[in-house]
């Protein structure tokens, strides 16, 4: 079934972004959504719910399929 279907996705932060400046837990991501990693410059960080978003972090998020659209408004806002 489609619902059950997960994704990784990669968002790029910019300056402008919705969650930069934010924590992961701030962001009101769905339900079984995990934000896997962060790539900040040259580290990799395997993030909290405090990890503060900084502009031009690379962030992998997991989610299900049918919720990638409500994950990307998390991070980058209504566009």
């Amino acid at each position: 079934m489609a619902k059950d279907k997960r994704e990784l996705i990669e968002i790029v932060l910019h300056s402008m972004s919705a969650s930069t400046g934010k924590s992961i837990s701030e962001l009101g991501l769905p339900e079984d959504t995990v934000v896997a990693l962060v790539a900040r410059g040259e580290s990799t960080l395997i993030p909290k719910g405090s990890t503060v978003l900084q502009a031009e972090d690379q962030v992998f998020v997991i989610t299900k399929l049918l919720d990638k659209n409500i994950v990307e408004t998390c991070f980058y806002g209504d566009t």
